[in-house]
């Protein structure tokens, strides 16, 4: 089994907790280039910044499901 690129961690994470890039932005005080790239693949943070991008992420809870 293949480790899951950054980028395919990030958008999961991102779409778990209905973030959009600009609260990703707003969250971890990165550039809105620096998280499209991130976001696209074209680069990635070393792998120190990812775990803090990630940790940042995973301590704000998903929202709570909608009843129809």
């Amino acid at each position: 089994m293949t480790t899951p690129t950054f980028k395919h961690t990030l958008n999961k994470e991102l779409k778990t907790r209905d973030m959009s890039r600009d609260e990703l932005v707003e969250l971890i005080g990165c550039s809105y280039r620096a998280a499209q790239d991130w976001q696209l693949g074209t680069k990635s943070p070393n792998s120190w910044v990812q775990k803090l991008v990630l940790s940042k992420l995973r301590a704000r809870k998903p929202p709570a499901p909608s009843n129809p």
